[in-house]
C-alpha cells in the first residue's frame, strides 16, 4: 500500500521550496487520505497555507536547530510529532543528510530526490560542456514521490492562493506607488538570489525586460 503519512524535508532556497507547492497540491488532490508534513524554514510556511492535507513544521535551522546538535534535536521533535511512514528528503543538503540519518537510525524509511549534481556540473563547467535538457525541479520532486509508491500528475495552476489580508496589504502598497488600478497585464521579475554567483547580471536583466 502507498504511504499515507509522509514527511517532506526542504529548507531552502525559496524558489525551490515554492516549487513544492504544485507538487504537494497535486499529490494530496490525487490522494485525499494522505497527510503530508513539510519541514521548512518559518518564512516559507505561508506558501503551503490552505492546501488540504498539508501541514507545516516550522524549523528555524539558523538559530533553534543549528548544526549537528540542532539536527538531532529536530529529529527528536519530528519523531514525537507523528508516526511517519516515509521521509522524503527533497533538499539533499549536508543539513538534511544529517537529519535524515538520525531519522533512518530511528527506523524510518528514507528516500532522497535525484539532485543531478553531476549533470549540472557538466552543464556549467568552462570546458567540454555537456548541454542537454535537464529535468525540472518539479519533475525531480514528483519522481521521488512516485518511487515511494504515490503516482500522480501535476495539476494545472494557479498554485498559490494568497490570504485575503495579504491581498489587501498588497493593494495598499501598490496604491501608494501609484500603479493600481491595473490596466494591463503584469510581469513579475525576481532579479536577485541568495548566492552572488546565481544572480543574473543587471545588464542582462535589462535586456530581458
Amino acid at each position: 500500500m502507498p504511504p499515507k503519512n509522509i514527511l517532506v524535508i526542504r529548507f531552502s532556497a525559496m524558489g525551490d521550496v515554492m516549487l513544492l507547492v504544485p507538487v504537494l497540491k497535486s499529490l494530496t488532490h490525487t490522494y485525499p487520505d494522505a497527510s503530508v508534513t513539510i519541514v521548512t524554514r518559518p518564512r516559507f510556511a505561508g506558501f503551503f497555507a490552505g492546501i488540504p492535507g498539508v501541514k507545516v513544521f516550522e524549523a528555524d535551522v539558523d538559530l533553534a536547530y543549528r548544526g549537528p546538535g540542532g539536527m538531532y534535536a529536530l529529529a527528536r521533535e519530528i519523531l514525537r510529532l507523528d508516526k511517519f511512514e516515509i521521509v522524503l528528503d527533497l533538499h539533499d543538503h549536508l543539513r538534511t543528510m544529517i537529519l535524515r540519518s538520525f531519522l533512518w537510525m530511528a527506523g524510518k524509511r528514507v528516500m532522497v530526490f535525484k539532485k543531478g549534481r553531476g549533470e549540472k556540473k557538466e552543464f556549467v563547467r568552462k570546458h567540454n560542456k555537456v548541454i542537454r535538457k535537464l529535468p525540472h525541479t518539479v519533475d525531480r520532486d514528483r519522481e521521488v514521490i512516485i518511487r515511494a509508491g504515490l503516482d500522480f500528475e501535476i495539476l494545472p495552476g494557479p498554485y498559490l492562493s494568497p490570504a485575503p489580508e495579504a491581498k489587501k496589504s498588497m493593494t495598499v502598497w501598490l496604491e501608494s506607488l501609484g500603479i493600481v488600478p491595473k490596466r494591463k497585464k503584469w510581469i513579475g521579475v525576481a532579479p536577485f538570489a541568495n548566492h552572488r554567483s546565481k544572480i543574473w547580471p543587471a545588464e542582462y536583466t535589462e535586456q530581458l525586460i
